[in-house]
């Protein structure tokens, strides 16, 4: 059981029970705005588990489908917390430092690189001199990159798309192969049917979808943060006591069929951490974007980009990086 779990058992006696039973007693005037994104399984389990609703603060959940946006809206001041890929949160911060991860909800494998059978496209080597689409500044754009450098292959063309239209151009023969994410990956499996051909999952290919706010709104609301983090550790060890009701939970939230969550759920790895691997990632992900000129500056020192306390606080052994834990 995690701290946070012996706080709640302890805490659902007495007074603070009549508390939590009419949580508008306590509750802030305006709403902390949370921006999620189906990707951030853990915040849709809770809300579905009631855990958020039932929170001394009031938290509103912002539903979004580009964690690309919500990292952009924190920015803007439309959120007081997002969720989104690391990369998102290495994109915006070059510019932002003062902002901070919280932790990271998952380590998830959605993307993958997939070809056309008839284009003899079985193993990297093969995308020598084809035309592969990719969406440009995402994570997808950093795999392919990492795929070039890793087999040495030169492509014919890289066709900046958006997901759906990867979707199409893949049936209609446009382009030899892709990189994208789920669902769309395996919209582009359905519309190819035998002619599908996914490559190799390499570890480089995983990434981690982190929650994350500006330091100052983190500093001045630390009780409100904490019990945030400490309710979707909550929610990660309902998932793993009882995965299958929680794959039933988030697909009614999400509105997801049973296949659906079938396909996908494996894909993610459900668990607060923060990790010396989320470290490293962001600074390749940090030199990638200098390279490619989509960002510039040095490469921050992403350890001071960590808030760790509200995560200490709710499970110290999920903490593994060096100097934090």
């Amino acid at each position: 059981m995690t701290n946070f779990s012996r706080r709640k058992a302890i805490a659902l006696t007495g007074s603070t029970a009549l508390a939590l039973s009419a949580p508008g007693l306590l509750r802030a005037a305006q709403p902390i705005r949370l921006g999620a994104t189906p990707t951030a399984v853990l915040v849709w389990l809770a809300d579905g588990m009631g855990l958020l609703r039932d929170s001394p603060h009031d938290i509103e959940i912002v539903k979004y489908t580009s964690g690309t946006k919500t990292a952009k809206d924190l920015v803007g001041g439309k959120l007081d917390l997002a969720t989104s890929s690391e990369f998102a949160f290495v994109s915006v911060a070059f510019d932002r430092p003062d902002l901070r991860i919280l932790a990271s909800l998952s380590r998830s494998r959605t993307i993958d690189v997939f070809a056309r059978a008839d284009r003899n496209i079985r193993a990297y080597t093969d995308l020598e001199g084809k035309t592969v689409g990719v969406v440009q500044n995402s994570f997808a754009h950093f795999v392919l990159h990492r795929v070039l450098l890793e087999s040495g292959v030169k492509l014919g063309a890289m066709q900046p798309l958006l997901p759906l239209e990867m979707v199409s151009a893949i049936a209609d023969g446009s382009i030899d192969a892709g990189v994208v994410w789920d669902p769309y990956l395996r919209q582009a499996a359905a519309a190819l049917g035998d002619q599908f051909v996914q490559l190799p999952h390499q570890e480089w290919h995983n990434y981690e979808f982190v929650l994350h706010g500006a330091g100052g709104w983190i500093s001045a609301n630390q009780p409100a943060a904490g019990d945030i983090v400490g309710r979707l550790v909550e929610a990660a060890e309902f998932a793993e006591s009882d995965p299958e009701t929680a794959k039933q939970i988030v697909g009614r939230r999400l509105d997801l069929d049973a296949g659906t969550m079938e396909y996908l759920w494996p894909k993610h790895t459900l668990k607060l951490t923060l990790s010396q691997a989320l470290l490293r990632l962001m600074e390749d992900e940090a030199w990638f974007r200098i390279d490619l000129g989509l960002s510039s500056g040095a490469v921050p020192n992403y350890l001071d980009l960590i808030a760790p306390a509200a995560l200490k606080e709710a499970d110290p052994d999920a903490i593994s990086i060096i100097g934090l834990n």
